[in-house]
Order: C-alpha cells, then structure tokens, then sequence
C-alpha cells in the first residue's frame, strides 16, 4: 500500500533532458530543461506542460483556442474544421490500431460450464467466418467514415513492419454472392423462405454486442447489419457501457462483438492468439492452432530478426487462412500541433518521441 503512494513517485531522478516541475494529480505536469543532461541544448523548449482534459470536445476546443498546442486521436468528423485553423498542422501515424469483429470460436456455454472445447454453432467454422468477412463492405466504412484515414486490415502485424508484413496475402474482398455461396457449402440455406439462413432448424441470427460512446463503432455497426442482413442473416445490435462491455467480454458472454485493438511494440501474438486460454486472456475469441503455438513459441526464443519476420509472416498466413476474428480495418491515429512547435517528429513510437528536439517558433 506504501509504494504507490510513495513520495519517491512524485519526486523522481533523472539524468534525460526533462526534469520534473510539478505535478497537480488528475490536472496537469509541468517538466523543465534539465542543465545537467546531456541531451539539453540551447534552444530546445524549457517547459513542457502536460495537460489532464479527459473529455475529448474539451480538448478540441482548447486546440482551437490555443490552450493545447498538441492533441491525438482526432476524430474524423473534425477534421474540417480543424483544417480551417491556420496554425494547426494534422499529421497521421499509421497502422497500430486496428478495429474487428470477434467471434466465439468455441462454445462459450460449454467452455465456462465444464472448460471442454467445442466448437461455436455459428461460427466454429473457419469458411462461415470468412465467408462473414467477404460479407461486410468495409471499404465503406473507411471511405464514408473514417474518410481514408485507415487501410484495410488483414491480421494483427501492421504494414508499418515493412519486413515483418506478409506481401502476398491480400485482404478478403467485399462479395455477398460469395459469402452466401460459402455459407450454403456450409449448410447453411434459406429453407423455409422467410429470408434468414438456417441450418438443423436453427436460424443464423445472433447479437453484435459494441461498447456505447464510440461514434465509429455505433457507424460500422449499422453498415454490418446492413450488409448481414443481404446474405440472409439476422443481427441486433446491442450497445453497452465500456466497462460492461469489458467484463462481459473476459467472462466470454458474448458471441459476436466489435472493440479495437492497439499491438504492442515489440509485436506480442501469444496474448490474443495462442491456443492455452488459461494463460492467454485475451484471446477472447477461444482460437486454437497448434501450428501457430509452435510459431509463437519459437518467436519468443528466436533472436535472429531475419527469421522473426519470417515466423511472422507464416503465422500471418494461417490467421488469415483461419480468419478467427474479421479484422476490420487499421486507423490512423490523426494528430494535431501548433505550428509554432519545430521539430516534431510523429510516427507510430509515440507523438512526444524525442521532443527535447523541439523548439519554439
């Protein structure tokens, strides 16, 4: 209970440009040049304020006013206006933050019940999973929306690891003739022409369940359903509290749902895709492929950087082949800054990498 509290915490020892001013918890931090490091010049900034403005139209509107001279994850509806203010440069980082929509690829009942694996009535079956991906218009979605700000996405490794990247697979196209197609090979029929897919008397209808307070997702969501609805498959959209979402979601309660997420650096497959679940809790779509384990496991050990992008790119290719989840599309983090800032240097490391480089205009 003593280290969090500690004063220690509020008084740290640096050697690097910055040295702590002063912090006023849940409001903002205040650092200064450092005379005593090594990287500190004449003509970097002398202060830095970190400013604590949780609700995001606040932050907007203090970037338009000036008193936030920096602030990320714009969203798209403000991008015009923001593009009017003459003294604000927008930048876009790449590929680290990717939205999908999960599938319990397992029997959550059965799972939670007695902990034995058996396969999801719905979407057990990596055909039907990606004949759902050739169902939904992504493109849609990032050009209506997202307004180009994203690329498609075809697995959890960005195309920003140049070299880690698999080059030949190519993202599954929008085709609803092809995905009910697929869904017939499957079983899965119209047979009592009432517009629903069914198969062994049980309709292909189901909950897409999203975390409320998130205009994209609430948007994607509508598109989905749409495009579901054209090959025959019911959907109702649930939208729920983040943290309800969260919970639901570790307790496996939830069949299908949309969230996002944001790959670690260095990039960390075991968490989300390795099969023992017990150990992986974020695997939250119960997927299993012993070929993958054996590709994780050799990447934990493996310190040759040549052969990590190898195993990458082959566990890239067995995702995609078994498409557990529809990777939806990977979102530009679009960040805005005073022009009176030089020397910034954005890019997916972090939007304050290196900002003893700065300097005032």
């Amino acid at each position: 209970k003593s280290i969090p509290n500690s004063d220690i915490n509020f008084n740290p020892v640096t050697n690097g440009p910055f040295k702590l001013k002063r912090w006023e918890k849940n409001q903002y931090i205040i650092l200064e040049k450092n005379p005593k490091s090594f990287l500190t010049t004449s003509k970097m900034i002398g202060e830095l304020v970190f400013k604590v403005v949780p609700e995001y139209t606040s932050r907007i509107n203090q970037l338009k006013t000036g008193e936030l001279d920096l602030t990320e994850f714009i969203k798209t509806d403000d991008l015009d206006d923001l593009k009017k203010i003459e003294s604000l440069n927008l930048e876009n980082v790449k590929g680290r933050e990717y939205d999908y929509i999960g599938w319990s690829n397992i029997d959550r009942n059965t799972f939670n019940t007695n902990n034995k694996i058996k396969p999801n009535f719905l979407f057990g079956s990596s055909k039907v999973r990606i004949a759902l991906t050739h169902a939904v218009n992504r493109n849609e979605i990032l050009k209506s929306y997202l307004k180009n700000n994203g690329s498609l996405c075809i697995g959890p490794v960005s195309s920003i690891f140049k070299n880690a990247v698999n080059p030949a697979i190519q993202p599954y196209k929008y085709d609803p003739t092809l995905a009910k197609k697929m869904l017939e090979e499957e079983g899965w029929k119209d047979s009592d022409h009432d517009g629903i897919l069914d198969k062994d008397n049980k309709k292909f209808e189901f909950i897409l369940t999203i975390p409320s307070g998130n205009p994209r997702r609430s948007y994607a969501a509508t598109i989905i359903k749409k495009n579901l609805s054209d090959i025959g498959i019911n959907i109702n959209i649930e939208s729920i509290e983040l943290g309800a979402f969260i919970n639901r979601l570790s307790n496996r309660e939830m069949d299908a749902w949309m969230a996002g997420w944001i790959i670690p650096l260095p990039i960390d497959l075991n968490m989300s895709w390795y099969s023992d679940l017990k150990t992986t809790p974020f695997n939250f779509t119960g997927y299993q492929n012993r070929n993958v384990d054996k590709i994780i496991d050799e990447l934990k050990i493996t310190r040759d950087e040549n052969m990590k992008n190898l195993l990458l790119r082959e566990v890239q290719e067995i995702l995609h082949n078994d498409e557990p989840a529809t990777f939806l599309y990977w979102v530009d983090n679009i960040v805005a800054y005073n022009n009176r800032i030089k020397g910034i240097d954005i890019n997916p490391l972090g939007v304050i990498q290196h900002c003893w480089n700065w300097t005032k205009n």
